[in-house]
């Protein structure tokens, strides 16, 4: 029997030290609206193995509305390694819609000790799990810990979509967001801001960990500053033309896929501790702006229609490992225009060598290849130490069957195994000024 509680002008505070399995408020298969209410220093403790530790303020099951409310230093603990959800609210099942509210100083600690905290605690303000969809809007999410401020994971054989319309997230100290699976998406409409998501004990703070879809939807606005890390994309991103993302040094990470056409700032790169070096792969897509801001690394470059890539004031590009592939490039041009611009492009090393079958032998470019009737315009650029090289006819390391300007820019010390050192051109239109050429070889 479902039923509907609605809690209003109400204010929910229990002892610290109080140790229950659910604290707070529980509702299972009802509707609970929550308005200009205030939970505060609730928590709820898992004592032993085999039970849980769910929602140290609000437990709910089914729909859940909050709005004009404030959720202050509530807590969940636990002792084994999954039973922790929910710093202030736990949600399973049902729609949730949050406006207008503030979630302070929440946290889940799941320790070996209760002193220390484990990357195993999920939502230290917010986890929602199950099917049901997710709208916060108007709030701010700060001071949080023990694990990532908001934590959505759609249930098995369901779909779950949260969408996040001009919120701030401040200072989460394992930062905020975390899209666990593959059938969990989000969106970002509006303005949202993320800054200061720092972690001082030693462990990265991933403000935004995308294991699913992230979609920066056309005419939002998402600015990152002063993170430990903006985002680790293990999943899809797209970022749609009219949207603007902006990233703080914090950049991103990961191992997944980035669709690019609207604005994008900041940088692509690996951390020093992944020793597998994973990067990201990008697409860039008609409209496509990606503003290098600092040095950048990338599992490689795709570009499609009128795309362009500025490398601000000379940051760099490069790819994350040696291409043993023969049709892969650090960057593919697709079509339309792609624009290279104040870019440094180094270290991309290709090294293949003839297979024994159905090879004939020939390798064309490391860097940049494209075989179509657009165009790619290069100025005021600086291309490097890189290299197309092997036991076949390795042909330079730009290859191009496209009409094709530069103007202003160097290129130094590259190397093929074969013709060219730098540049293969084929049958178009090309124009070259005021460049220079020092120290290619082609062997």
């Amino acid at each position: 029997e479902y039923v509907t509680v609605t809690l209003e002008k109400q204010k929910v505070e229990l002892d610290d030290n109080l140790d229950r399995d659910i604290v707070g408020y529980y509702s299972k298969n009802g509707i609970v609206t929550i308005s200009n209410a205030k939970f505060i220093n609730n928590k709820v403790e898992q004592e032993t193995s085999g039970k849980y530790s769910y929602g140290g303020a609000l437990y709910v099951i089914g729909g859940l509305t909050i709005k004009d409310s404030s959720f202050t230093n509530n807590s969940a603990y636990g002792v084994t390694s999954n039973a922790v959800h929910g710093g202030a609210v736990c949600h399973q099942d049902g729609a949730l819609s949050i406006d207008n509210s503030i979630f302070d100083g929440n946290k889940v600690i799941n320790p070996t000790n209760k002193d220390g905290i484990s990357n195993d605690s999920y939502g230290a303000a917010i986890y929602s799990g199950g099917a049901g969809d997710v709208t916060i809007e108007n709030s701010t999410f700060m001071n949080q810990d023990g694990g990532r401020a908001i934590y959505i994971k759609a249930g098995d054989g369901s779909s779950k979509t949260a969408t996040f319309r001009n919120n701030m997230f401040l200072n989460n100290k394992r930062g905020s967001i975390q899209a666990e699976n593959s059938n969990t998406t989000l969106n970002f409409e509006d303005r949202n801001e993320f800054k200061d998501n720092v972690d001082t004990t030693g462990v990265i703070a991933e403000t935004l960990f995308n294991k699913g879809t992230t979609n920066f939807k056309s005419g939002s606005e998402t600015i990152f500053s002063g993170n430990q890390l903006d985002i680790k994309n293990n999943g899809t991103i797209n970022i749609e033309n009219g949207a603007d993302v902006i990233l703080g040094d914090g950049g991103m990470v990961g191992k997944g896929t980035v669709n690019v056409a609207g604005n994008l700032s900041g940088k692509v790169f690996v951390l020093e501790s992944d020793t597998a070096k994973t990067a990201n792969s990008m697409v860039l897509n008609e409209g496509a702006i990606w503003n290098v801001t600092d040095d950048s690394v990338v599992s490689g470059i795709v570009s499609n229609g009128n795309v362009t890539i500025d490398g601000v004031d000379g940051n760099s590009l490069t790819v994350n490992n040696t291409i043993t592939e023969k049709g892969k490039y650090a960057i593919t041009h697709n079509s339309g225009t792609l624009t290279i611009k104040n870019l440094t492009i180094e270290d991309v090393i290709k090294e293949y060598n003839k297979q024994p079958a159905n090879d004939n032998g020939l390798v064309y470019a490391s860097v940049l290849y494209s075989n179509n009737d657009g165009k790619i315009y290069i100025e005021d650029s600086f291309i490097q130490n890189n290299s197309n090289t092997g036991d076949c006819k390795n042909y330079a390391i730009i290859d191009v069957t496209t009409n094709m300007e530069v103007k202003n820019t160097e290129f130094k010390n590259n190397e093929s195994s074969y013709m060219g050192g730098v540049l293969y051109l084929h049958n178009k239109e090309f124009t070259i000024t005021n460049s220079t050429f020092e120290g290619n070889t082609a062997l």
